[in-house]
């Protein structure tokens, strides 16, 4: 290979080692090494563009060198300068007894600098001290850095990562002696006996070829070392998925606790308050014209808010028998037209009452359907009365229905002409506990448990529920029977 080749193999190597250490991501790593990679970062990357302009300037041989050569000097000081400052202060960190070393390149860097300012062989100086202030004591000192790091590894079982330091520490010493003590030929000691032209005459080997190989090996060593970083990342992945999942589990626990005393209370509730709701229905039949209007009005109000409390304890006692899978389904046959007009005989007269209407659309060959007809007359009744409070007075609700020989399926509709469901809650509708208030567009806590009844007693069915709607425009729930329970 070639001289020019060497200069070039010599650059790339550290060029590729500095750019690699810069983008390989190590941050909130725990190991002391993380935090001053990007020291070694620059190092390599100044040190790689450095020996490149050596090998362009071999190539090119331009008349005037003076630039490129200043250049060159800079380039080399400065990397040696942030490979001295990564050695420091790794031991510094390591060894709090050495704090006082990270002064020392900046101390070194201000004397190589008034030498080549205050000397007429500048760029013949400027390399010799480069080596010998900054170079030299910089790499060895970012040797045994990297020596006193092993220790941290070896406690955590690495020992690759730990055989890679102590190469790449060995690698380092190597270039040290190649890089900071072999230098250009001056004639003051020690520079007059170990320099390039003595070092070519006894070994016979340039140099430049043993700092490539040095180069390549410290580069092979640092990547190796990198693979710890994302050992780290993956290990911190994996505990943290790991403790995701124990808390899941824990909540998971909490969560059947939850359902089961919330079961229980409700199951409680429901003797009480159907003793409640009787002896109340009882007043409101015994009195008669003994009750004044407004005492009568109370009564009703009191009936009607009863009955709301039970029905939303039998969705609670159903929805958490379907979740625990243990609501049996009693199919039989059923015709939609029969069905639908006794589903919807008492909300009729409260619609009347209310100013509103209810209309049911069928075809005329409407086809018998097999499902629970309890559980799907509750479904009607709680899609019903939802569209009954948001439809305006005057206005009504459509019920619809048809059977679709493509799709296979049953679909039944109902929709209400009321202020609709913001685009945002729709998705949330049938959530337990979540309701919407669509004439304020904010949701609102509450029951919220008829619609959750619906999904839940469709999906029994081996159905889906959906609905769609439009500000200004209502809404229309939609579920399916699938075919195979269409006679």
């Amino acid at each position: 290979m070639s001289i020019v080749g060497v200069f070039f193999v010599y650059g790339l190597a550290f060029f590729t080692l500095g750019l690699a250490v810069a983008i390989y991501p190590k941050k909130d790593s725990a190991f002391r090494l993380a935090d001053k990679m990007w020291l070694l970062a620059a190092f390599g990357i100044i040190h790689g563009i450095n020996e490149w302009v050596d090998m362009f300037m071999l190539i090119r041989k331009p008349a005037s060198e003076d630039f490129l050569n200043y250049l060159s000097l800079l380039f080399l000081a400065v990397s040696f300068l942030f490979l001295f400052q990564f050695g420091v202060s790794l031991i510094a960190e390591s060894k709090n007894k050495y704090r006082a070393l990270k002064a020392l390149p900046a101390i070194l860097f201000i004397g190589w600098i008034a030498i080549v300012v205050f000397h007429d062989q500048r760029i013949l100086l400027g390399n010799i001290w480069a080596r010998y202030l900054l170079g030299a004591p910089g790499i060895f000192l970012a040797a045994w850095a990297l020596l006193l790091q092993t220790s941290q590894f070896r406690e955590m079982n690495l020992t690759v990562i730990s055989r890679h330091l102590k190469l790449a520490a060995g690698a380092l010493a190597g270039y040290a002696v190649f890089s900071g003590l072999v230098v250009p030929q001056a004639a003051f000691f020690p520079a007059s006996v170990l320099n390039y032209t003595e070092f070519l005459n006894v070994s016979g080997i340039p140099v430049q070829v043993l700092r490539s190989v040095c180069a390549v090996l410290i580069t092979y060593a640092i990547l190796r070392v990198l693979a710890v970083f994302q050992w780290e990342t993956n290990t911190r992945v994996r505990n943290l998925l790991a403790e995701s999942q124990k808390a899941y589990a824990e909540l998971g626990k909490l969560e059947k606790v939850k359902d089961s005393l919330t079961q229980m209370i409700v199951h409680d509730l429901n003797n009480p308050l159907g003793i409640i709701l009787g002896s109340v229905e009882m007043l409101d039949r015994g009195p008669g014209d003994k009750l004044s209007g407004e005492q009568k009005d109370a009564l009703r109000v009191a009936l009607d808010n009863i009955s709301e409390m039970r029905d939303m304890i039998s969705n609670l006692l159903d929805i958490g028998r379907m979740e625990e899978g243990k609501l049996p389904l009693h199919y039989e046959n059923i015709k939609l037209d029969v069905f639908l007009k006794e589903a919807t005989d008492a909300l009729q007269i409260l619609a009347k009452g209310r100013g509103k209407s209810i209309s049911i659309h069928l075809p005329a060959d409407a086809p018998e359907i097999r499902a629970d007809k309890d559980i799907l007359k509750r479904v009607i009744f709680n899609l019903v009365g939802n569209a009954l409070k948001f439809t305006p007075v005057g206005s009504e609700v459509v019920i619809a229905a048809s059977y679709s020989a493509a799709n296979k399926e049953v679909l039944i509709s109902v929709k209400d002409q009321g202020e609709g469901i913001p685009k945002e809650y729709l998705g949330r509708v049938f959530d337990k506990f979540i309701q919407v208030d669509p004439a304020k567009k904010v949701k609102r806590s509450g029951k919220g448990l008829g619609l959750t009844f619906c999904k839940m007693a469709v999906e029994a069915h081996a159905g889906k529920i959906w609905v769609e709607s439009q500000a200004g425009k209502g809404s229309t729930f939609y579920f399916t029977i699938p075919a195979e329970t269409v006679n």
